[in-house]
């Protein structure tokens, strides 16, 4: 991969959808007042990027899904805060999990700042890279992940096989959902990994007695609960995915229904949450070819502040 990037600006449509504006929010801008986004390409040539975290002086890992054909091409690639781009760690395995890209799913690093966490498909546990100064520049040659440390190691048949997405523990412990475990882990406190939540199948709106698997995927820690998405699995129904908040204690709540593979969450620094809708996907297709997903029917949707309180969606 080139070690220079070229950034150009360019502008697109994209859906942005304000789905509530609650009687007694802070004023919130129409769906109208919000304007076209800007969107500025920063890095191109990627390998099927899914997972972002941002360095605390300014630069980005990505976390690359690969080929999937079956080779060593996933891996995590760092913008830094120049404009440098190119891989940072490379070596992980990418392949296919039913006809998806399985590779490094995700990035992440610690509240403090002092390493960041990586999650690839089937390694039974995550990667940890230490940061320190050097890790704002790129490498003469990439790292492997014989270089990288571990984090929410197996414990007897306790595992994470395909971490997707990480929050942390109000004392900055990891906790990660698990796409195909259907469940969210935290790790022990000797860096072994334990289940404290596990998802029941979701229904087909259309015909209920059809359910699917959860497939949880992206997460944000509000307070002491996480809100997590639940994309919902093939032949992923429309109208099946949710949101979800759940706790420690195995509670769990619905915050949004009648969702299209959700696929991610995050908070915003005015307290709206942000939800991202990876596609609609075509009845009766194949899940294995990729061919379904209908074209430019991602969805990013903005739940104005004050809608979600002490754990609940307000009216």
């Amino acid at each position: 991969m080139a070690q220079q990037v070229t950034t150009r600006t360019i502008s697109v449509l994209v859906s942005i959808v304000l789905l509530a504006a609650c009687a007694s929010a802070a004023p919130t801008p129409a769906p109208a007042e919000l304007g076209a986004p800007s969107i500025e390409v920063v890095a191109d040539g990627l390998f099927a990027p899914l997972g972002l975290a941002a360095l605390p002086d300014g630069g980005l890992l990505v976390a690359e899904e690969g080929t999937g054909r079956r080779d060593d091409s996933a891996g995590v690639s760092l913008i830094t805060a120049a404009g440098d781009v190119g891989r940072l760690v490379s070596g992980f395995p990418s392949s296919r999990d039913s006809g998806d890209l399985a590779g490094a799913n995700l990035v992440s690093v610690a509240p403090d700042g002092s390493k960041a966490y990586i999650g690839n498909f089937g390694a039974t546990h995550l990667w940890t890279l230490p940061l320190d100064d050097s890790s704002a520049e790129l490498p003469a040659a990439p790292l492997t992940p014989d270089d990288l440390g571990q984090a929410m190691t197996r414990l007897n048949n306790v595992m994470v096989i395909n971490p997707f997405d990480l929050a942390y523990a109000p004392d900055g412990t990891p906790v990660v959902t698990d796409s195909s475990g259907n469940g969210v882990a935290i790790e022990n406190a000797d860096g072994t990994t334990r289940f404290f939540h596990r998802f029941d199948r979701l229904a087909d709106p259309a015909n209920p007695s059809v359910t699917v698997e959860a497939v949880p995927t992206g997460m944000a820690r509000v307070g002491d609960e996480y809100l997590v998405t639940l994309t919902g699995g093939c032949p992923f129904p429309a109208g099946a995915g949710q949101l979800v908040v759940i706790d420690m204690q195995r509670n769990q709540r619905t915050i949004a229904d009648g969702l299209n593979m959700p696929i991610d969450v995050a908070v915003g620094p005015d307290g709206a949450l942000w939800l991202l809708e990876f596609a609609t996907f075509t009845p009766d297709a194949s899940c294995f070819t990729g061919e379904g997903y209908q074209v430019n029917s991602g969805r990013l949707s903005r739940l104005a502040p004050g809608c979600f309180v002490d754990g609940a969606l307000r009216d």
